[in-house]
């Protein structure tokens, strides 16, 4: 169990042959290690799990191998090949880039690349995950990466190169690694599978293959989860139980149900898949597949893309024999259509149902099949009832009907099925009724209307006035026929006679079930009423040409749809613009009664007119005494719930929504606003009135936005509120913004930013209002300042109400930088949270909005039609629910967007068009008269500010007058303090600056006995070298002493060059420029591999030994500094023990502290010694090899990790020194350490 290695470590690739999938690169890569042609920089990216890390550990152990192959693999037997397998070679670093991505983590990176390799020729660092790297991180990292050292290799890897700056890209030669294949997966899971003994079948490798999706890590990872499920012996069955997978034979016998047209085996085979929990979207998807699959099984051409194993690819190649062409390509194109439908759709499993009914009727007989690309959407009955069996419920029900109407009318459902509904509409019409969410409700007058609709319209056929008799009656047996033969023997019906009231009765019928999306054209229709122009042709009547062009647009689409309700084949729809006297609006009650008033003589009228007095006046009483305590008693309560919804506004961060549009707003706050001018209540007080405020703005009535603003900044300053100060500066902003003067309303918003504290939720609604603001003045850097702090929020908070807000404010940054991918995905962000959580009228309309500015950006960029047609769609879809008012804010925005496109589009008259009527509505609501009422708020507040200003520098004038003065009495005070504490302070100096004088010159004896023993120990090498280089020089000496002298020079050189080391780093330790890189280490493998090291290179017979009995003990260290200090003193053992033996001991004095202590047997350390053996230049011998700064340094660097370091005074057989170490390094100690 202790032993167990997962297969994706275990069978982990250790040569190039052995990486499965990418040939290519590794080719490449031997290559170029074989010519030596090696570049300073790599960069490694693909999916997960195809070998980047693995493909970069390899390379880095094959350039420092002392003996590769002959095909450019690593040897695997040298000691720098054994270092690296076993997890200690010092050549080869490895960064996690998502845990190691600051600054200073790279500058500690850059200070260890300077370091040449002891054993080797390259020094590898291998940064993983490079793209977490911040910004800065990149930056710093690049000098080095240009132009690193010579031994020094760097290999980035990386799953998202998109993510990494272009300045790191263009530095490193670039490797992609491909997705590995089916079959190479395949392959690579038997070889494991025979290597551990394990029997699987091909069929259940490839689904393993499959589910990996082309990476190698996640195939090992399923493949040790399955051989835990079975147990050693992997088959088809247990394969796709454990890893949920659908089985193919349920695709294969649902095609069969296809085939043979059985919807009903074919609905329980889906509700079969759905109890096993297998998602309905899950299965659609791998319906689609398997459609795909049967069409390249076709083909021999395209065999070789199917990706299944051989039994199961004998069973597709026979069941595409089966199967049409047609039949496969509207099969996948219905199958795809539902996957792309699936998410938005609220009865899922009905929609996968329906999916399925009309593939399996793809096949049916007098279907035409066509070329396959337009699969119709109608269904085809699925039962075969009789219509004997429907036809006594009709004939029932009509003796029913006409009982009812002697009786007093019941309540019963008037709402029409929806087949029925979708039978009787024309194509156009059924796709807009196909959706149940997007339906409008029908108006209660048109629903009212249907209830009575075969005694409101009395239809009459030709045949029944006389003209001919084609339906004689039936008798029972006839009535028993199937619907089949009725419809072959049927003849077709006559058109039926309709008047002018039918034909409107209809029109209101089609205008009252328009979908949601065309609210603006239902209403248009609804105050149209037609007129007969004979028999069979009615007119529609429109104000203007543009309406004229709508409706003639939809004649084929509203004439099909009144032909079939007014069953008359022949009824013609025509459209006419009125005359300028011609008044064709719906008319108002009193316009109505003018109308009576002309058709009738004066004294009915005056009959009339007294009788509607009399009973308006008793209406009015009645009305007045049966709902005054009705009134009184749910006043309050109506009032609480305007407020909630008000509230629920506020919290939701929107200005309206369906439920409470904008006069509502404007209405409930004149009532509810008075109820709240309380300092308690202060604040949703005037948060009321800026929700008005922005009300009237998006109405287009600015100057009733102004006056409501002034409203709030005297009622702020009667309350002395600097909340309500902040919200009526804000107020003043956004009647600036309307009015288009950008500064002024930047300036308001400043101000009112002042006034907010930091965490009051006012401020982030704020914070958008500027962001936008900047960016409309194009001053993005300065925006992107205020959307940070939103962007922490948004981090904080994903669920926040203003989150997408903040997203759409980002995705405008973008947009205006011109980054239209990246704006795009802020905006599907903010449309996630849009569909999954809000469902927010206002919040859909801004991402549509955005949105179309995104295509509308790439449209110009890139010189794309198809991306501006997609924004002017989305233009006139926003057009339609807000052109009810064309001075809202909303219309002229979407209306300068719409004239820019057409510019872009070359449609130049249409721009001009909008942009006259847009011309009037701006010049309106810009005009000077608003800006004057705007600028006179303003001024009222900044000479409030200013009075306020000048009063609180008189009292700060008074009380700087108080201050002096006392400034003055304790001045006079601590003067006298001064001159006795000056007076000590010269004495003092003086004392000091003996002592100064006295440490100078100490320091100054230092320096000459430091530069003294430094001139005496190099001169010694330095003569040597110097005496035996000119004795080389001479003839005649012999091969032995030329040897001699070789080998005097060379251990000369190094005790040179270990003395300029040593004092470098005695330098570096004195004045903290030292780095420590403190790292949880182990200090057995430390001792364990010093102890080793030392053994080679030692000079002595003396054994070299490591005691202790510890197996592990993990300590917070610097490993490179400790092997520094334990190598220092066991060379330091080897000079003075000629025999006998060195022991390196470690074990744990506490819980806190470890304990090293290295013990020889030899000559020891005088007593008197002992106490400066640590001192520069201190040596127990004089004629001994070394610089005597050794012992120095190594105290110096424990002292800096927190431990400290003696002589044993009561060993007497050699000579013994110990050292501590803490085991957890402390906050002062990790402060030291930086610092060093």
């Amino acid at each position: 169990m202790e032993n167990y290695i997962v297969s994706a470590r275990k069978y982990r690739p250790t040569t190039f042959e052995s990486v499965v999938g990418q040939r290519a690169l590794t080719t490449t890569l031997k290559n170029a290690i074989a010519t030596g042609k090696l570049a300073h920089a790599y960069l490694f990216c693909g999916p997960r799990g195809v070998g980047k890390t693995t493909c970069a550990r390899i390379f880095a152990k094959t350039i420092n191998c002392m003996t590769p192959t002959a095909d450019g693999e690593a040897c695997n037997q040298c000691e720098s090949c054994t270092a690296f397998n076993e997890q200690r070679s010092y050549n080869i670093h490895e960064l996690d880039a998502a845990s190691n991505n600051s600054v200073d983590d790279i500058r500690q990176l850059v200070e260890q690349v300077r370091i040449p390799p002891q054993i080797g020729k390259y020094k590898v660092y291998i940064i993983d995950e490079v793209h977490m790297l911040s910004a800065s991180a990149f930056n710093a990292f690049l000098k080095t990466l240009e132009e690193p050292p010579r031994h020094a290799i760097f290999i980035l890897a990386t799953t998202e190169k998109h993510k990494i700056l272009p300045t790191i890209l263009s530095r490193c030669q670039i490797y992609d690694f491909n997705r590995i294949g089916v079959e190479d997966t395949v392959a690579h899971l038997a070889y494991v599978a025979s290597k551990e003994g394990i029997t699987a079948e091909p069929e259940a490798l490839n689904v393993i293959a499959l589910k990996a999706d082309g990476g190698m890590r996640d195939a090992l990872s399923i493949f040790d989860q399955v051989v835990s499920f079975t147990g050693g012996h992997i088959s088809y069955k247990s394969v796709i139980e454990n890893l949920n997978v659908l089985d193919y034979e349920y695709y294969f016998r649902l095609t069969d149900h296809f085939l043979a047209n059985q919807v009903s085996d074919a609905l329980l085979l889906l509700n079969d898949v759905l109890n096993k929990g297998f998602d309905a979207s899950h299965f659609v998807t791998g319906l689609s597949s398997h459609f795909r699959d049967l069409l390249v099984s076709k083909d021999p051409a395209t065999l070789a893309l199917l990706e299944v194993g051989a039994s199961i690819r004998e069973r597709y190649q026979s069941q595409a024999q089966k199967c049409p062409l047609p039949f496969l390509y509207r099969a996948m194109k219905l199958c795809n259509d539902c996957d792309l439908n699936y998410r938005a759709s609220k009865n899922k499993r009905l929609l996968v149902e329906l999916t399925l009914i009309q593939v399996t009727q793809l096949t049916a007989e007098g279907d035409d099949a066509g070329d396959g690309r337009g699969p119709k959407q109608s269904i085809k009955p699925i039962f075969s009832q009789p219509a004997a069996a429907q036809q006594p419920k009709a004939a029932n029900a009509m003796p029913q009907q006409q009982a009812t109407t002697a009786a007093p009318a019941q309540p019963r459902p008037v709402q029409q099925a929806p087949a029925a509904q979708a039978a009787s509409l024309s194509p156009e019409v059924q796709q807009a009724f196909s959706s149940q969410t997007t339906m409008r409700p029908t108006p209660t007058a048109v629903l009212m209307a249907q209830g009575k609709e075969e005694k409101k319209i009395p239809v009459m056929k030709m045949s029944g006035l006389g003209v001919s008799i084609k339906h004689p009656r039936v008798d029972e047996e006839q009535q028993k026929r199937t619907v089949s033969t009725v419809q072959q023997n049927a003849q077709p019906e006559e058109d039926f006679i309709f008047n002018e009231k039918d034909v409107n009765y209809y029109w209101q019928e089609y205008a009252g079930r328009l979908p949601q999306e065309q609210t603006a054209l239902a209403k248009r229709m609804q105050v149209i009423r037609l007129t007969m122009l004979d028999a069979t042709t009615f007119e529609v009547v429109v104000e203007n040409d543009i309406a004229a062009k709508e409706f003639t647009d939809l004649i084929p689409t509203l004439q099909g749809y009144l032909r079939k309700r007014l069953k008359n084949s022949k009824a013609t729809m025509t459209v006419r613009v009125s005359a300028p006297t011609e008044k064709v609006r719906a008319y108002s009650r009193v316009e109505k009664f003018q109308l009576m008033a002309q058709k009738n003589n004066a004294n009915n009228l005056n009959k009339i007119s007294s009788t509607l007095r009399k009973i308006a006046i008793i209406s009015a009483v009645a009305t007045i005494l049966l709902f005054s305590f009705a009134t009184r008693t749910y006043a309050t309560r109506t009032d609480n719930e305007h407020l909630s919804a008000l509230q629920s506004l506020i919290s939701r961060e929107i200005p309206y929504d369906a439920n409470t549009p904008i006069d509502s707003i404007i209405s409930w706050t004149n009532q509810l606003a008075p109820t709240l001018k309380f300092p308690r209540t202060e604040e949703s007080y005037f948060t009321l009135l800026l929700w008005q405020v922005s009300a009237y703005i998006i109405r287009g009535d600015l100057s009733l936005a102004v006056d409501r603003a002034r409203y709030m900044y005297e009622s702020a300053k009667d309350m002395n509120s600097n909340f309500g100060i902040a919200l009526a500066n804000q107020a003043i902003g956004q009647a600036y913004t309307a009015s288009y003067i950008q500064d002024k309303a930047l300036s308001s918003y400043l101000d009112a930013l002042h006034h907010l504290s930091p965490n009051n939720p006012q401020t982030y609604r704020l914070l958008v209002k500027i962001s936008t603001l900047l960016q409309q003045m194009n001053r993005l850097e300065e925006a992107m300042t205020y959307v940070n702090p939103l962007n922490q929020l948004l981090e904080q908070q994903p669920e926040h109400p203003l989150a997408i807000p903040i997203l759409i404010e980002n995705a405008t940054y973008y947009i205006s930088s011109g980054d239209q991918q990246t704006a795009l995905r802020y905006l599907q962000k903010a449309d996630s949270i849009y569909q999954n959580h809000t469902h927010e009228p206002a919040h859909g309309f801004s991402i549509d909005y955005y949105t179309a500015a995104c295509y509308r950006a790439l449209a110009a960029d890139d010189h794309d039609k198809q991306k501006a047609d997609e924004a002017l769609a989305l233009y006139n879809k926003l057009l339609e629910l807000v052109s009810g008012n064309k001075r809202s804010l909303e219309y002229r925005s979407i209306s300068a967007e719409k004239i820019y496109l057409y510019k872009l589009l070359g449609r130049f008259d249409e721009a001009c068009r909008i942009y006259q009527e847009l011309y009037t509505v701006t010049d309106t609501l810009a005009s000077k008269s608003y800006i004057r009422q705007i600028n006179a708020l303003k001024a009222t507040y900044q000479i409030d500010e200013l009075e306020l200003g000048n009063k609180a520098q008189e009292n700060r004038i008074v009380l700087a007058s108080i201050f002096i003065g006392l400034g003055l009495l304790a001045f006079i005070s601590m003067l006298a303090v001064w001159q006795r504490k000056q007076k000590k302070k010269v004495a003092l100096s003086k004392k000091n600056l003996e002592q100064s004088r006295w440490n100078a010159e100490s320091a100054t004896r230092a320096k000459s006995v430091f530069l003294s023993n430094m001139s005496h120990e190099i001169r010694t090498p330095l003569n040597a070298l110097s005496g035996f280089s000119a004795l080389l020089t001479e003839e005649g000496l012999d091969d032995a002493t030329r040897l001699q002298c070789t080998e005097i020079i060379q251990q000369n050189s190094e005790l040179l060059l270990k003395l300029i080391n040593d004092v470098i780093d005695l330098s570096s330790l004195e004045f903290g420029k030292m780095q420590f890189s403190i790292g949880e280490h182990d200090a057995v493998a430390t001792c364990r591999n010093v102890t080793d090291t030392v053994g080679k290179v030692k000079q002595t017979q003396a054994e070299l030994l490591f005691v202790t009995s510890l197996e592990e003990l993990k300590i917070e260290t610097d490993d490179s500094r400790l092997q520094q200090v334990l190598i220092n003193l066991l060379i330091n053992a080897t000079k003075f023990t000629a025999e006998g033996a060195i022991t390196l001991k470690l074990e744990k004095e506490s819980d806190d502290m470890a304990l090293f202590s290295v013990t020889d047997t030899g000559c020891g350390i005088p007593k008197e010694k002992q106490a400066h053996i640590f001192q520069r230049f201190e040596k127990l011998d004089e004629n001994a090899q070394g610089s005597g700064l050794g012992l120095s340094i190594c105290q110096l660097i424990i002292e800096h990790i927190g431990g400290r370091i003696w002589i044993d005074p009561d060993y007497d057989e050699g000579s013994r020194f110990l050292f501590t170490h803490p085991i957890r390094q402390t906050k002062g100690t990790q402060k030291k350490e930086g610092r060093a």
